[in-house]
């Protein structure tokens, strides 16, 4: 594909396909800055080339919200999630698993800048789309019992917090090893709930499932596997094992910084180490 970068027209959409695809590659390997760059050029082409409204041009807007996060810019997040939507609200009908991702994409945004109000409706609403398609994804049902039962424990409505822990528990349960990566990375945040919630035996059990996920896949130095050091090391802090909480901890900020991780990110973890 980089063959193709140099032989073909710099504006054409084939040459988008091939940065978008590149982009992929490098925020899978944790290459967060070429993956930007990337996710950029190809938008840049649609725009020239008129696409304004192109569904594909929504997914990179979607990426490209997903760095945002990563680097904890919650405004450009925000705006380029709001992008995504309109494209997507513009070409599908309002009940599209393309709304509800959008929706949740928005959710995270607000509960990450502790907008609990905004958040709780943008879950609810992709919830209830979700519902009514023929075939919803438990993965992606998965992340909105998660982000719905921290929101609820977080404005302290203990019961309804609970109510979307055991449906959250009932998905995973059901789940299947060939279900999509990105199931690894809510086990690590199903753990993280059931900590919350004081559930700390299935706390261990998620987490040592996402570990298992994570290395039957990659090596144990992928970028994957940051976010479940982490979650070990929180289970590890909260049974005062401090030790083993700052091993995993400093094994979490070792990936980070040979997969050039954000700012933000590092500063995550190394606030971790602090409070051990």
């Amino acid at each position: 594909e980089m063959d193709l970068l140099k032989t073909r027209d710099k504006k054409s959409t084939e040459v988008a396909r091939v940065l978008r695809n590149l982009g992929n590659v490098a925020l899978i390997n944790g290459d967060i800055k070429n993956a930007e760059k990337y996710f950029e050029d190809a938008c840049e082409i649609y725009i020239q080339g008129s696409k304004l409204n192109h569904p594909k041009i929504s997914r990179l807007y979607t990426s490209l919200g997903n760095i945002g996060i990563r680097k904890g810019n919650f405004s450009v997040a925000t705006l380029n999630y709001e992008k995504a939507y309109t494209i997507i609200n513009s070409v599908y009908t309002q009940e599209h698993v393309l709304m509800v991702r959008c929706m949740t994409d928005m959710g995270n945004v607000a509960l990450n800048i502790n907008d609990m109000e905004s958040a709780e409706r943008y879950f609810t609403n992709a919830h209830t789309i979700l519902e009514k398609l023929e075939k919803p994804d438990p993965v992606l049902m998965l992340g909105i019992y998660i982000a719905l039962a921290k929101i609820a424990h977080i404005l302290q409505r203990r019961d309804m917090a609970q109510r979307h822990y055991v449906n959250a528990c009932s998905i995973v349960t059901q789940a299947t090893d060939t279900m999509s990566r990105k199931l690894s990375q809510l086990l690590v945040d199903l753990s993280d709930l059931a900590l919350l919630l004081g559930d700390r035996v299935e706390a261990i059990n998620f987490i040592t499932r996402a570990k298992n996920r994570v290395e039957s896949r990659f090596t144990d130095e992928h970028p994957d596997i940051v976010k479940v050091f982490q979650g070990m090391g929180k289970i590890d802090l909260d049974c005062c094992n401090f030790e083993l909480a700052k091993e995993n901890f400093l094994r979490a900020l070792k990936i980070q910084q040979k997969f050039s991780s954000t700012e933000f990110e590092v500063a995550s973890t190394l606030a971790s180490l602090g409070n051990v």
